[in-house]
């Protein structure tokens, strides 16, 4: 097998980019601070409603239907008749983990 490049040479060094650093320092103490109103659970609270849930069902794209063949057992049909998600706003934390310049 192939040796792996040289730590100075081919891949990109993200480490020292502003970028990591800046959305690690976002979502630690903007999408995670919960006294802020723009967390994670706030904004999805203004956008979803109370209970954070939010559904396809509206779409009118169930039923979906897929055959899955499982050999010389047969085929299996499953379908999907709705999709709902709840309790979306109830983030306790949020992050981004960004690499420093030591790699840790």
């Amino acid at each position: 097998p192939a040796h792996l490049p040289d730590p100075g040479g081919d891949y990109a060094d993200f480490s020292r980019n502003p970028m990591p650093k800046f959305l690690s320092y976002f979502f630690r103490n903007v999408l995670s601070n919960s006294s802020s109103p723009n967390s994670l659970n706030s904004l999805i609270t203004r956008f979803l409603g109370p209970g954070g849930n939010f559904s396809l069902n509206d779409l009118h794209i169930f039923p979906i239907s897929q055959e899955i063949d499982i050999g010389t057992l047969g085929t299996v049909k499953a379908t999907l008749l709705a999709l709902s998600f709840g309790d979306l706003n109830k983030w306790s934390f949020v992050d981004f983990a960004a690499v420093n310049a030591n790699r840790e």
